[in-house]
């Protein structure tokens, strides 16, 4: 059986670097307006020896990216969603629908 623990806690990269204890695999981002910035965090992230995947959330569109871990490495390239994706480190699927229920897109 798979338990999975669960941070709530929103926090700047620099926060969770310094945080990170090894005992997470996931990391969770939301597309800021700032692209730079947010490839930048994922390069960070997958740096991190525990992680084994990074789901990355568009806040314009319905659409992720999602980068995992493998037995050679990190891909160069994320895998693309548009209406759900399964997150294997925590053993869920997710429904873009629900996951994008409250966001007010523009235009």
């Amino acid at each position: 059986m798979m338990t999975a623990q669960f941070s709530h806690r929103l926090m700047t990269v620099e926060e969770f670097l310094d945080w990170d204890d090894g005992r997470y695999e996931l990391v969770d981002e939301i597309l800021s307006t700032n692209e730079a910035d947010t490839r930048e965090n994922i390069t960070r992230y997958i740096s991190l020896t525990s992680i084994r995947e990074v789901a990355l959330f568009h806040s314009e569109i319905k659409v992720a990216e999602r980068w995992r871990r493998g037995a050679d490495g990190w891909s160069d390239d994320p895998d693309l969603f548009t209406g759900s994706m399964r997150l294997d480190t925590i053993d869920l699927s997710l429904d873009f629908d629900e996951v994008y229920r409250w966001v007010n897109f523009r235009g």
